[in-house]
């Protein structure tokens, strides 16, 4: 039946994806931005002040509030794959792996993540627990995607990009909106808000729950991977004169079943448990204060607080972060534009180990202080210099430059360049991790074998240039292409270590296998292009490539003879094509196409996606839709297993969706 429904669902969006004399007028909630409002939104995170991205000197691209409803995607990882240059892989019902420009894993620790300028990245695994993530896709504004080093704006971590998830200022939230979704992997999801005011200040309050189906499990180890998750919060608007305050509370809860390989004994030959329940709660507060002057100075003062626990089968932990950042922005002699800031946080890990995962307590502090400048060399030219100091408890002092060019070429073209520096701090796991991943027979003891972290191990360092050029085509269409190269230093390499007996940890054993090691380079190269065309007002038609080149090189010291041999678990080359539709007055229809090629090293094949969507208004307050996802196969993998965790299969799957506004 699943397969008979999305069949006649691609069927029906393809005949009809085509424009419609009919179609003269728009229903007002279906109507399309123009490629004029597009390039004209304005962006916060490419240089922590208000912009054009059209006149922004780095590889930008804004997933939009329309993109979002038309792709038909709800969960943030699965809405990142409408961006250019972004490898999303989902690797079961509740886990992903998202990176920019290589090195993905389920800890991608390469990319700085934010939602309205709080960091989601833990310093505990780098990386970001997708599945705690859960914000009500109606309220997300915008999402800035950064292409590319960030460090001299954002800090160490901001490697190969920035993603910031902007929602809807309480004011644009006014009302009671309710939704509710049903389908083959969405078995269900009920979401519920209300925006009020008084006065000055404007408010909302939100609540979602949602259950997702097991996905298609591989042979010979099925398990259940169901998802639970429940977010509710807050956010508060209030604004008067030159002053604006924005505060926003939420609490995530979920229970998962992430297939984690367990070890049970120290005993050889022991079962792993693998279907254990994964329970996570997250609670974070943010707040900021903006004061601007009509002089063009803006103060901003902005604090928040994050407490993660997770209650897993091979590790318990809790991470808390507090948070403090104050910005100033100000133009100087006409000429200057200045942005400066510093910052303070620290990160508090409390870990409960098992036989699989030890872990210690740590307290973090990372100091920091930026200072840019966008300098008009001339009318059309200007030129962006900028620098970070930061001092973290593992990395220790640094500096991260840049500097950027842009030139407002005739004909509605722009040509942008961009060098810098910038690293990745070490993540708790990679000085402290002990994990064990299996038991052998030995002389006398059992033989345990696990990757150890290294107590020296330090930063990785990345250098970077860039370059870009956008151009608009008349009214109707715009091209951007984007060229990259750069070169990493002190990667992991993971290195043998010498048999030893351990009487702590569980029963006497020998303890044998890797620890990591900076004993990898690696260069990089690639181009990143999207195009959009809006052949009338009611048709959008958008397409994306991106190919990624990596050639690692080990240091003579590594004896791992394999460690060069890396693809960075990115696909070489994917695209995408999609269309976008408005019928008549209250009916759209959309399609897209999507082609990822192999990961190599882990064995994943390449494969074709194709989703579609069609949305009906029922009347002025209802509105209703359909979505197919994954149409043209029955499943396939995205991404392999890890030694400590299974993977599944993406199966085919249709989703009905409802949504009422009062």
């Amino acid at each position: 039946m699943t397969k008979t429904l999305s069949l006649i669902l691609l069927a029906s969006v393809t005949i009809w994806s085509c424009p419609s004399a009919a179609a003269a007028q728009v229903a007002p909630s279906l109507v399309h931005a123009t490629l004029e409002e597009l390039m004209d939104i304005r962006v916060t995170s490419a240089a922590r002040k208000s912009q054009r991205a059209e006149d922004v000197p780095a590889a930008i691209y804004v997933i939009t509030q329309d993109d979002i409803r038309q792709s038909g995607l709800t969960t943030l990882p699965e809405i990142l794959r409408l961006a250019p240059g972004v490898q999303v892989a989902q690797v079961s019902a509740a886990r992903w792996a998202v990176s920019i420009r290589g090195f993905n894993s389920v800890y991608a620790n390469k990319l700085l993540v934010l939602i309205d300028g709080r960091s989601v990245y833990s310093r505990t695994f780098s990386g970001v627990f997708w599945d705690l993530q859960d914000v009500m896709a109606a309220d997300i504004d915008r999402i800035e995607i950064i292409r590319g080093a960030g460090g001299a704006v954002w800090g160490a971590n901001a490697v190969n990009g920035v993603i910031n998830i902007i929602t809807l200022g309480a004011h644009d939230t006014q009302g009671l909106a309710v939704a509710v979704s049903a389908g083959t992997a969405v078995r269900g999801r009920a979401g519920v808000r209300y925006g009020g005011s008084h006065g000055n200040t404007a408010y909302r309050v939100f609540s979602e729950w949602s259950a997702y189906a097991d996905s298609a499990n591989t042979e010979p180890a099925p398990f259940s991977d169901r998802w639970h998750s429940a977010s509710s919060g807050a956010r508060l608007d209030w604004s008067r004169d030159a002053d604006a305050v924005m505060a926003v509370g939420r609490f995530t809860t979920n229970r998962t079943r992430p297939g984690w390989l367990a070890l049970t004994s120290f005993e050889p030959g022991a079962a792993f448990a693998t279907d254990g329940e994964s329970h996570s709660d997250e609670v974070s507060v943010l707040g900021r204060w903006t004061r601007t002057r009509t002089a063009g100075t803006v103060l901003q003062v902005q604090a928040f607080h994050t407490s993660t626990t997770r209650d897993e089968a091979i590790i318990s932990l809790t991470e808390r972060t507090n948070d403090l950042d104050l910005q100033y922005e100000a133009r100087i002699a006409a000429r200057h534009g200045l942005v400066m800031g510093a910052g303070y946080r620290s990160v508090d890990l409390a870990a409960g180990n098992t036989l699989t995962v030890q872990l210690g307590s740590y307290h973090l502090h990372t100091f920091s202080a930026f200072l840019q400048d966008e300098i008009a060399v001339r009318r059309n030219v200007a030129v962006t210099l900028g620098a970070r100091l930061e001092r973290d408890t593992f990395g220790g002092w640094d500096a991260l430059p840049s500097i950027q060019a842009i030139w407002e070429a005739p004909k509605g073209q722009r040509l942008w360049a961009a060098a810098s520096r910038t690293h990745r701090t070490p993540a708790i796991t990679d000085r402290d991790l002990r994990l064990n991943f299996g038991v052998v027979p030995g002389p006398g003891l059992p033989i345990v074998l696990g990757v150890s972290g290294n107590p020296e191990y330090h930063d990785e360092r990345f250098t970077q240039v860039q370059a870009g050029h956008r151009i608009r085509i008349g009214a109707t269409a715009a091209i951007e292409t984007t060229v990259f190269t750069g070169s990493y230093a002190g990667l992991p390499t993971y290195e043998p270590l010498e048999p030893r007996v351990e009487l702590t940890s569980g029963p006497p054993h020998l303890r044998a296998g890797v620890m990591a090691a900076n004993l990898l380079n690696a260069r990089v190269s690639g181009v990143e292009l999207n195009a959009r065309w809006n052949p009338v007002p009611q048709w959008e038609i958008e397409a994306l490539y991106a190919r990624l080149h990596m050639k690692a090189d080990q240091d003579p010291a590594s004896l791992r003879p394999t460690a060069a041999d890396t693809d960075g678990n990115a696909p070489p080359h994917q695209w995408e094509a999609r269309t976008a539709v408005a019928l008549r007055p209250g009916i759209e229809t959309s399609v897209s196409l999507r082609r990822v090629g192999p990961l190599r090293v882990i064995a994943v094949p390449a494969y074709t996606r194709v989703d579609a969507r069609a949305e009906f208004e029922v009347n002025s307050r209802l509105t209703a839709a359909v979505v197919g996802q994954n149409l043209t196969q029955r499943r396939h993998a995205e991404f392999a297993s890890d030694i400590i965790f299974l993977i599944s299969r993406i199966p085919r799957s249709a989703r009905f969706d409802l949504r009422w506004a009062f």
